[in-house]
């Protein structure tokens, strides 16, 4: 029966409004139910006033819970009789407290049937927070595949126990192609010896049935249940048992069965298989991963040992010249380098497609992260990975080659260069502090937005800065082009008849150089300002806007030991203002 933790120095006078199906535990001393509290951890407690002196009682109760134990979530209901009415007030400013009810005979029914939905929606409450609890600490379990120092066996181990734990399993064993092993730290632990017991047919028998599932299943029938000997060496009536596959490459290389017993069925619910099914696809993803990493690891060592014999022979032939004809050495060299440079050079090619081949399998993989994290549909995913595996023979991988590329590195800073310029938003986190020419900038800037900007709208600049600026040019572009883009899209809405205008401020003040971008848009009201820097905040329409814009830029400006802020009127105007230190230093 479900306990209620009770204060009150008249139970009887309480007693009829507490609902008849829960058992109540009475306290009339403060310090008993604090000790209760601290040790029991209710999800609700129920407060009676019958008195005036119990008030500040009461009020003691409540700081104790919400500060003392830093306990929030406890549900604080308070009864104050009719007659203390008036202490109403002084109770609620307190803000410890969750609801106050005033006690009348006439409304009995309507309070004991108020006091059943609370407690209801208490337990649901704390049933979704733990339904969702087993859910991270199963999804956790996975992740920690994609760590190589850590043994396959200890992290089966964490992923049977995650598992267990989230299809309320009662036990679970760990099958393979070859044997039947029970995990540990489970509900109840099947004796090994017991199931050393089972003869060679039973055993075969539960692995052939086991190892056919490529996902996530659950078998209900009791029919089924009954062939399978290893039921019933179980201390308890199971009534199901859930298959989780570990496949890597469409092969089954293990299987972890959990075990539920007949009285937990109704807490499996569809929902919970569809996560394991996801879950087993993000899992089969990480290991094949890894497997391929360690293949491409493997690969790189084996090149690196070729190079290695390629310099030997290299330093040989150096040593013939010295002892042979040219004639000789001609015929030492095309048969001594022609076959390992044959070997090295053929391989270039196979390479390319094949670092190709894991970088899609890597995006595949982010992408299929990203469906999950989003909750969109994985079907289109799947079939990807699929066709993938069936196009390209990922068994065989190979690793960076250090190719020299001497000759082109100037080359590709420069087109790295050129896409810097056209495009700010795609450069990366970590680029060159290097002397910013401001107007330079502004005016490139400028240029790569005179196309962005309606035509309705006037964009106009003035720089009054003449000390040289050292910080990330890049960075400044970025975030310069996302205000001037956002306030760009606050006057879309504004009447055709309004003279729209941005207006771009450069200047000196205290060693730092101001950015100034300020519009007679709209404004932003008070209510969401300081939320306007929060990632995914936006007040766009769907599919219009990310909410990243503006804490990307905030970000950069932190970066370059600079700040970033705003002042609005709420109504006429918008201005941010960009500061930046003349000299970044990279150390702050």
């Amino acid at each position: 029966m479900r306990k209620l933790l009770v204060y009150s120095t008249e139970a009887d006078q309480l007693q009829p409004f507490i609902p008849k199906q829960y058992e109540s535990i009475f306290f009339s001393n403060a310090k008993s139910l604090n000790k209760t509290v601290r040790s029991n951890a209710p999800t609700e407690l129920f407060l009676h006033i019958t008195e005036l002196d119990q008030v500040d009682i009461v009020l003691g109760i409540g700081e104790y819970i919400r500060s003392g134990l830093s306990n929030g979530s406890i549900w604080l209901r308070i009864f104050i009789e009719e007659g203390l009415i008036n202490e109403q007030e002084k109770l609620s400013q307190s803000a410890l407290f969750n609801d106050i009810i005033i006690l009348g005979n006439h409304h009995k029914a309507l309070i004991n049937q108020s006091n059943t939905q609370l407690i209801d929606h208490v337990d649901t409450n704390k049933k979704l927070i733990e339904e969702k609890d087993a859910q991270t600490q199963m999804l956790s379990s996975i992740n920690r595949f994609s760590h190589h120092r850590q043994p396959m066996q200890q992290l089966v181990q964490s992923c049977a126990e995650a598992l267990t734990q989230f299809c309320h399993g009662y036990t679970a064993v760990l099958v393979t192609p070859k044997k039947i092993k029970a995990l540990k730290n489970v509900h109840w632990e099947i004796p090994e010896s017991t199931i050393n017991e089972m003869t060679t047919q039973d055993v075969n028998d539960f692995i052939n049935a086991v190892m056919q599932c490529k996902a996530p299943k659950i078998e209900l029938l009791p029919k089924n249940l009954n062939d399978q000997k290893i039921l019933h060496i179980i201390d308890i009536e199971i009534g199901s048992y859930i298959t989780f596959p570990i496949v890597i490459y469409n092969n089954i290389i293990a299987s972890i069965v959990c075990f539920i017993a007949e009285k937990d069925l109704d807490k499996i619910s569809t929902t919970q298989l569809n996560v394991m099914r996801d879950t087993s696809n993000q899992l089969q993803i990480i290991l094949e991963r890894r497997f391929s990493e360690s293949k491409l690891a493997s690969q790189y060592q084996r090149l690196k040992e070729t190079i290695s014999e390629l310099k030997v022979t290299q330093d040989q032939l150096i040593h013939s010249e010295k002892m042979a004809s040219v004639g000789q050495m001609a015929a030492g060299l095309a048969h001594e380098i022609n076959n390992p440079l044959a070997f090295v050079i053929g391989n270039f090619g196979p390479l390319e497609e094949y670092v190709g081949t894991i970088i899609d399998m890597l995006n595949l993989h982010d992408k299929f992260v990203t469906s999950l994290d989003e909750s969109t549909d994985t079907s289109g995913v799947k079939n990807e990975v699929s066709a993938l595996k069936e196009d390209n023979d990922l068994d065989f991988v190979i690793s960076d080659v250090k190719a020299i590329v001497n000759d082109s590195r100037e080359g590709l800073l420069r087109v790295r260069d050129i896409i810097s310029d056209l495009s700010s938003f795609t450069r990366k986190d970590q680029l060159e502090t290097n002397t910013v020419n401001i107007e330079l900038m502004i005016n490139e800037t400028l240029r790569l937005l005179k196309y962005d900007i309606n035509d309705d709208v006037t964009l106009s600049h003035t720089i009054n800065a003449s000390s040289e600026l050292v910080s990330h040019r890049g960075f400044i572009q970025q975030i310069l082009t996302n205000l001037i883009k956002n306030s760009n899209h606050a006057l879309e809405d504004q009447p055709e008849n309004k003279d729209k205008a941005i207006i771009l401020k450069v200047y000196e003040s205290n060693n730092n150089i101001i950015f100034s971008v300020s519009d007679n848009g709209p404004g932003i009201p008070s209510s969401i300002k300081a939320q306007i820097f929060d990632p995914f905040y936006t007040t766009k329409e769907i599919g219009k806007g990310t909410g990243l814009g503006l804490s990307v830029s905030y970000n950069l400006a932190k970066k370059m030991g600079g700040e970033l802020t705003v002042d609005s009127d709420g109504s006429t105007s918008t201005k941010f203002k960009l500061v930046i230190p003349l000299i970044y230093n990279s150390s702050n």
